[in-house]
């Protein structure tokens, strides 16, 4: 009898055992899959000719944020006819037309960011930027206002309509971010030696003014730099000479043209190799003609070139250095695009990027910076993201009233292939006495790819 009561209470729990284990199977304890999230609208920036956006900038904007904002908004116009207002980043409850809408297109560091909406800018460096939608904001920010106008242009090229367009819209997802390689440091520097020791015969302090005084003062002004390589004004004998005789721990050499080697180029040894140089003439026949007498030129006047390699690379770059005349302004505007197609041809023959170097003997309000900037090439002192420190850059050993508000000394770099960081005049004298009748210029950048 124990025996049968033992076996029916077997078979009563395998009954169950199956039962349970059939119950996994049933369709109620099938997984159910998530409903497909809403597809997010796009974002409207234009749309038949309108637009609720506005375009917000810095209230302190630099040149870099004025300038961007610009062109932001004429493209945006020139595209779909909507004339987006740009406000600066300040607000009144006075007066209504300064006050946030959610319909913005924020430029850079402002105060909207930790007002109206959080977005870390922390980590970008200099160069670098991000583009991203934030509800229904779209920010456009960078490191730096340089930076932050490289966004723009690439907002511009990217994300708005190559041709005309009756609408604008924006991914309300878009995020992207650009990092800016990162690149060893170039320092660049331009310095007009003077070449005589009578310039300034008449000046009370002319003991002072010697060549032989000035050499180890110049040569403090480049240790205390170190540039990678300098464009030299005005390098006489003497100053060849000095150069030339100075041991192998000063680290430098000189490269110059042999049928005018007042133009040089001093470059780093230990970081440089000099691969190639060469000349011309600025004159309308830059290969032959020495002098314009047509452009009413009366001395003759040069731009060198070497091409460097970074040692332990392949990184190349070419240092282009002048000295513009000062007979008139027609011979500097002609010599200033005499230059500036050197450099363009320099360029497209080897796909190096250049840097040219000068006492150019005018300011940036001349027609012949215009020619000049024309094309490929800027002036670092108005692409450096950093603060630049330092205006005129002719002393005239101390002349009253010098020196003057604007450089004539430049360093130029082509815009495409350079981030310059910094841009500077050196000031230093020695117990009041000068290195130069010009100041050095200094200029750190990195190579853009």
């Amino acid at each position: 009898m124990m025996q049968r009561v033992c076996f029916l209470l077997t078979a009563l729990v395998l009954i169950c055992l199956l039962c349970a284990c059939g119950g996994a199977d049933t369709p109620t304890d099938l997984p159910v899959s998530d409903p497909e999230p809403p597809v997010a609208e796009p974002l409207t920036l234009v749309a038949d000719g309108q637009s609720a956006y506005r375009i917000v900038r810095a209230e302190e904007g630099t040149q870099f944020i004025l300038d961007a904002a610009s062109a932001l908004h004429q493209q945006i116009a020139a595209l779909t006819g909507a004339k987006l207002e740009i406000l600066i980043d300040w607000e009144s409850d006075m007066v209504a037309s300064t006050m946030a809408t959610e319909y913005e297109i924020v430029l850079g560091s402002t105060s909207r960011n930790g007002k109206y909406f959080h977005y870390d800018t922390s980590a970008l460096g200099t160069y670098d930027y991000d583009i991203t939608v934030i509800e229904n904001r779209v920010l456009i920010v960078g490191g730096s206002d340089a930076a932050t106008a490289r966004a723009v242009e690439y907002f511009i090229e990217n994300y708005l309509p190559e041709t005309s367009a009756d609408r604008i819209e924006i991914d309300p997802a878009l995020h992207m971010e650009y990092r800016a390689p990162q690149r060893e440091m170039m320092k660049i520097m331009s310095l007009n030696l003077l070449a005589t020791d009578t310039e300034y015969g008449s000046n009370a302090n002319i003991s002072q003014h010697l060549i032989a005084l000035r050499q180890p003062r110049v040569q403090t002004i480049i240790l205390n730099h170190m540039p990678d390589s300098i464009g030299l004004q005005e390098c006489s004998s003497p100053w060849r000479q000095y150069f030339d005789s100075l041991d192998a721990s000063w680290n430098y050499d000189r490269v110059g043209a042999e049928k005018h080697p007042k133009v040089s180029i001093l470059y780093n040894t230990d970081r440089l190799e000099l691969t190639d140089s060469g000349s011309i003439w600025l004159t309308e026949d830059p290969e032959h003609l020495k002098v314009s007498v047509e452009w009413e030129g009366n001395s003759e006047r040069l731009a060198h070139y070497a091409i460097f390699m970074v040692k332990g690379t392949d990184v190349h770059y070419i240092h282009v250095n002048t000295h513009v005349g000062t007979e008139s302004v027609n011979l500097q505007t002609n010599q200033a695009k005499v230059v500036r197609d050197y450099c363009e041809k320099l360029v497209a023959e080897t796909g190096y990027p250049v840097v040219c170097t000068g006492d150019f003997n005018f300011t940036v309000k001349s027609p012949a910076y215009t020619e000049l900037t024309g094309t490929i090439l800027g002036d670092a002192k108005m692409l450096a993201a950093e603060s630049s420190t330092g205006t005129g850059s002719f002393n005239k050993m101390g002349k009253a009233g010098y020196p003057k508000p604007d450089p004539i000394d430049q360093v130029m770099v082509s815009t495409a292939d350079w981030n310059v960081y910094t841009y500077a005049v050196d000031y230093t004298t020695f117990d009041g006495s000068y290195y130069s009748d010009h100041y050095a210029v200094v200029a750190t950048m990195t190579m853009r790819k």
